[in-house]
């Protein structure tokens, strides 16, 4: 499968919250109606704090990396015909465009009665754009400078986007 990467100008921003729990809905919810007002910050501003179905969560503001812009995206729904079926089943490719809803350069991790640590896998994953450049760099220098001049910035990890990349 392929995806087509489409961007509307001036996408919206989003705030985003990722909760340690399933909840059974796929699309818009009124947040900032609800769950935004219960929100406190008892410590740090950063380290927010709230009560969702009885549990008490405690929450990280957690930027993305520097030159990296999240992406909430959402697919087009594609006619499913008999053609396309038997495409998929004799392994051939399509074409799925998928559309930027909006944007971000955060999000708050929320976990269950303690805030998320430097051990918490999304917040890990937040240092892997810089060990690829730093890797990407010693690669750099091991091999010499490109013969061809090619811009030697260090390329996102799959799955990111760098701002610059951006195509409205």
């Amino acid at each position: 499968m392929r995806l087509a990467l489409s961007s509307p100008p001036g996408a919206p921003r989003a705030r985003l919250h990722l909760l340690p729990c399933a909840v059974d809905h796929d699309g818009a919810a009124p947040v900032e109606r609800f769950f935004a007002p219960a929100v406190r910050t008892p410590g740090e501003p950063d380290e927010p704090a709230v009560s969702f179905r009885g549990r008490s969560l405690r929450g990280k503001r957690v930027s993305l990396p520097e030159g990296y812009v999240g992406l909430v995206v959402e697919e087009d729904p594609a006619p499913f015909s008999a053609s396309e079926a038997s495409f998929r089943a004799g392994g051939g490719e399509w074409e799925q465009t998928v559309r930027v809803r909006s944007t971000f350069e955060s999000l708050t991790v929320w976990n269950l009665e303690r805030a998320p640590g430097s051990g918490d896998g999304v917040l890990m994953a937040f240092g892997w754009p810089k060990i690829a450049e730093g890797r990407t760099r010693l690669e750099s220098t091991e091999k010499g400078p490109s013969p061809s001049g090619a811009d030697s910035r260090a390329q996102p990890a799959r799955g990111a986007v760098r701002a610059d990349e951006i195509q409205s």
